[in-house]
Formats: structure tokens, sequence, C-alpha cells
């Protein structure tokens, strides 16, 4: 729950304009009554984007995607709840109220001070690069393609010693106990000392532009200790939930640019070699295995990801461990090939821009690559080796929820195992994988008969949420004696809503498994009269005539179930005088 009291939540509202807060981050152009835009959340040519100024809330036509002004910097800013208000009240020249206990704002001062440590010391280290002592950092980065305006852009730095930086950042003011509670400073033998020194530093900046933690490579060629040194988890910073350059992702896309895919790689210099090339896209895990919360991090902002591990076994292995965590997030993965033990930026080291696009175009669907992997796993040249690659491919096709794509890829299995078809298929129809999906909070809308409204539930609510034809909507109520029962038991709910006056984004916070429909409900008017009450009697006869059908269905298995024949004689009385006004309802 927010802690923000919800009188604030209110008057934030009321002097935000969703209008103003939404150009800040796309162009909207007015039509008629509403403003309209290139989707932010998704690809398309044509604006389905629709933003209404009079009720302060979104939709798209396109994805499907609601909310008002709050949920969009949400989405834009991939941020939290709270987050999204803070950024909202800035804009809006509100103070955000302090919160009442006591804990959080200690806890909350304790994490400012560590962000601003970190942001020091990030300046601190870069400082230390361009210095006489950097030198040998810059020939090092620059022999590995680095030039001045990517280490700034990048943030990159030198620590030249383990003792230094505490002394400097002692002086600006930090305790010891904010530079250990940020990650900066370990515990040693000796006492306290930065972990980085003697390495080129890499700052990991969060998606808000937050320096929240240190990656650090020395620079010797042989060492008998790690490579790479990253800042443990703290306050401020979660590996799981953070992607390195996600930020400068961020920063192009304000500044116009629009990117389609993700390209996903494993190490920082990776994502700096690509930036270098061109792909504005690349971004990195934090040295661990990919994280649910990375995925729906990724989601956030694109449909399609590149994988783009490295060449040898590891990385085939990290892979194939990321797929599936991607893919359950509805996201088209697909992977590239590099070749063995070359990394991303060997391969625009040495052949360029060029050479990582032909390895775009050749990058492989999710599927195809796990069973093209399968097939290095096993010796194709034994009987044994060619059942238990058979066996372990036809697993990943039984994953499958479309039969369709189970038949698209049986003959690449065919091809590689020298398998009949038909028995590959008799084999894959065996005891299906069970696909465990992920368990979903209950709603009060799980127990109604539909997960969306019909469309001609949605423009009588539409009409009713704009109060046109509400003449209509009286003749209706006198005409049909069960005017309300016609609507399914969420839309009646909606209905009824609407008629106390319940704005779109509460129907939206009340009915969330609706609040696509709602988003279509209210964006959607009709401004001219008799169009609007053509509409509403032809969506009241389609609503009739399913209501009446569904009277008729009962009847007649009511009549086939009814041993007594008068009453058999009462019900297909009651079935004669269903079926005359349903035929009526048709003409």
């Amino acid at each position: 729950m927010s802690s923000i009291p919800e009188n604030f939540i209110e008057e934030l509202k009321q002097k935000t304009d969703i209008v103003s807060v939404i150009s800040r981050y796309m162009e909207l152009n007015k039509k008629g009554r509403q403003w309209w835009g290139l989707c932010p959340f998704h690809g398309e040519k044509t604006p389905s984007f629709a933003v209404s100024e009079e009720d302060q809330f979104y939709h798209c036509f396109g994805c499907k995607e609601s909310g008002n002004a709050i949920t969009f910097v949400m989405k834009q800013e991939n941020c939290s709840f709270v987050d999204a208000i803070k950024i909202l009240a800035e804009w809006a020249g509100l103070k955000v109220p302090e919160v009442d206990s006591k804990h959080d704002e200690e806890e909350s001062k304790l994490k400012k001070q560590c962000l601003a440590a970190l942001r020091d010391c990030a300046m601190y280290y870069y400082e230390c690069l361009l210095s006489p002592q950097g030198e040998a950092a810059r020939k090092y980065l620059a022999d590995r393609g680095v030039n001045d305006k990517l280490a700034k852009l990048f943030g990159l730095g030198y620590c030249p010693d383990f003792d230094k930086t505490k002394k400097v950042l002692n002086q600006k003011g930090y305790s010891d106990k904010v530079l250990l509670e940020a990650g900066i400073l370990k515990n040693g033998e000796h006492g306290l000392y930065d972990p980085m020194g003697t390495r080129i530093v890499y700052p990991i900046i969060n998606a808000y532009s937050e320096v929240v933690a240190f990656s650090g490579r020395t620079m010797k060629p042989k060492v008998d200790f790690a490579k790479y040194l990253n800042t443990a988890e703290t306050k401020v910073y979660s590996k799981g939930k953070t992607l390195y350059a996600l930020n400068l992702v961020k920063k192009y896309q304000k500044n116009g640019q629009k990117f389609d895919y993700f390209i996903l790689c494993e190490g920082n210099m990776d994502v700096i070699s690509l930036h270098k090339a061109g792909f504005g896209m690349a971004v990195a895990g934090m040295g661990t295995a990919l994280t649910f919360d990375q995925a729906k991090l990724i989601k956030r902002f694109v449909n399609k990801v590149y994988i783009c591990y490295d060449g040898d076994t590891a990385g085939k292995k990290a892979t194939l461990r990321g797929l599936d965590i991607l893919k359950n997030q509805g996201l088209d993965v697909l992977v590239m090939s590099l070749p063995n033990g070359k990394d991303p930026d060997d391969v625009i080291q040495s052949g360029g821009r060029s050479a990582f696009e032909s390895l775009i175009e050749k990058a492989l669907p999710l599927v195809e690559y796990r069973i093209r992997t399968l097939a290095v796993d096993y010796d194709l040249s034994s009987f044994d080796g060619k059942s238990k690659f058979t066996s372990a491919a036809l697993e990943v096709l039984k994953e499958l929820k479309s039969d369709v794509e189970r038949e698209t890829y049986l003959p690449l299995v065919q091809d590689i195992s020298g398998t009949n078809r038909d028995f590959l298929r008799r084999q894959m129809s065996q005891a299906p994988v069970a696909v465990v999906e992920e368990e979903k909070p209950k709603t009060q809308t799980e127990t109604n008969d539909f997960i969306v409204l019909s469309k001609a539930e949605k423009i009588i609510l539409s009409l009713a949420y704009h109060k046109n034809c509400t003449n209509e909507f009286e003749k209706a109520k006198a005409e049909i004696s069960y005017f309300d029962d016609l609507l399914t038991a969420a839309a009646k709910n909606i209905y009824t809503d609407i008629q106390n006056g319940v704005l779109a984004s509460e129907l939206c916070e009340k009915y969330v498994d609706y609040a696509s429909d709602i988003g279509e409900i209210v964006i959607t008017t009709i401004d001219e009269n008799d169009k609007a009450k053509n509409e509403f009697w032809d969506c009241v006869r389609v609503l009739k005539n399913n209501y009446l059908q569904e009277k008729q269905d009962s009847l007649n298995k009511a009549i086939a179930m009814e041993p007594e024949r008068e009453k058999r004689q009462q019900l297909l009385k009651e079935l004669e005088k269903i079926t005359k006004e349903r035929n009526l309802n048709k003409k």
C-alpha cells in the first residue's frame, strides 16, 4: 500500500493534465474531442492511441492499454506507483508529504545518502580517469575502442588505489556507515578499503539515471583473482532488477529514437561496443542468470528481444536458461549465434556494424535454437544419440501451446534425426507436458461469464458514460421490463457505477480484468444524435436476441427433462412466447 495520503493523491490528480503529461513523452494531435498519437507501448504506423482531456484518461485501440496520468508515468518510467506520484508532484509544483513512520523516514534518508555518495564516488572515479594517474586506464580503454566521448556517455572511471576513495568521500561529509551501506567500501584485515582499487570502473546506473553500484575490471592480462568485481546487493541495488544501459535507452527514446527490439548481452563492454556501432537498444544483465523482474522490465519497453550471449558453452547454457523467462512474459525471442570463443565486442572490433547486422539477420526463433542446440549435445551418428535427441526435441515441442507451431518444427526434428514424421506425431501426442501457469490473484470479476465485454455492451456503456441517448435508455427500460438483465453481470455492475457517476480511473481500479474495455468505453464517443440513437437500438436488439436465445436454450433443456405432462405444457407455452418475441426482435 502507498504511504502517501489519499487526499494528496486526489489533489495531485486535480492539478495534473494528462495531455500535458503524455506530451512530454510523445507527440499528440487533436482530432475531434480526443488527442491522438502513435502508441508508445507497441509499434504502429497509424495512430491508435487516444487521450481524453475531459476524462483524463488514455486508451490504445491497438494493444488495449488504458489508464490515467499515474499509470502512464509508471509504464514510461518503469517505476512504482509511489515513484510516479513523486514525478508528477514535482511537475505540478507540489511537495509529497513525508511518511509518518519514523523507521520509513530513516530508511528513506539513508537511501538518499547512499545514492548521493555513489554519485559522488562515480564522479571521483571519472576525474581519476582523466587525471595523469589514469593514463594507463585511458590507454587500455582506447585499445578496446573506447574514446573519450564513450567514456563520458557511460560515466567510466578509474580507481587508482584502495584507500583514497574513503578519504575523498569522508571529506565530502559521508560517514563510513553510509559508504558501507552503499557498497562503496568493504571491511578488510586492515580496516575499510575500496574493492575497486586499481580497476577500470563501470558505474551501474538504474532506469532513473541514479548510480546504484559499480563493476570493476582489472587491466592486467593474467591474474590469479577475479577479472571482474561487482558491488554486492545493497539497499539501493538489486542485480535481478537492473539492466545495464537501460538509462541510455530511455534517454535515446526521449530524444525521439524508437526501438522495436532490445539486444540482450552479457557484459558491459559488449553493450558499450554495440552503442558505439549504433545499436543503442543494447542492454546487459548483471552477471547473473536472467530474472523474472528483468524480463518484465524489458517487456515494458519492447515486444521483441535478441539474445546475444558469448559463443562458448557457458554462454549457450545461459541463453537457454533465459529463454523461457522471456517467452513467459510474451516476448518474441530470437537467438543470435556467435562464433565459438567470440563475444559481441569481438564481432564489432573485427567486422564492424555490418558483421553484427548479419548475425541479427541470421538469428533463430527460440524453438529452432533449442532444437539445434540439442542436436549438438548428442552423437547423431549413433542410434542411441539419435533416439535421445528425438526424445529431447519432442519434449521441446510438447511445451508449445499451438498445434500449428508444433507442426512447423516437426520437419526440422525429422531432418536432424531422420525419423519418420508420422512416428514423431504419434510420439508427440503421448503424455503431453503439463504447462503450469503463474497463479494470479483472484478478483471479483472472475465469477462472471465473460472476461471481456461484448461489442454491443461496450457501445451501450459508452453511450451511458457520455450521457448520450438518455431518453432512449428511459424508453428501453419502459418497453423492456428485463432491460438490466440484457447485460452480463460485469457489464451490469459497470453500468450501475456509471449511473452513480463513478469516473474512468476508479472504474479501472474496481474492475481490473475489464480495464481495457473500460478504456474503450471512455474514449469512444458518438456525437451525432441520430447515429447514437441508431447504434443504441441496434445494440439493444443484439443483446435482447442473446438474452432470448439463452432463455430458449434453458427452456428446451427444462422441457426435455420434465417428466410431468402438465408442467411440460406450461414450459412449452413459455417457450412459444419467447420464440415469438425473439422473431419480432429480429425484424
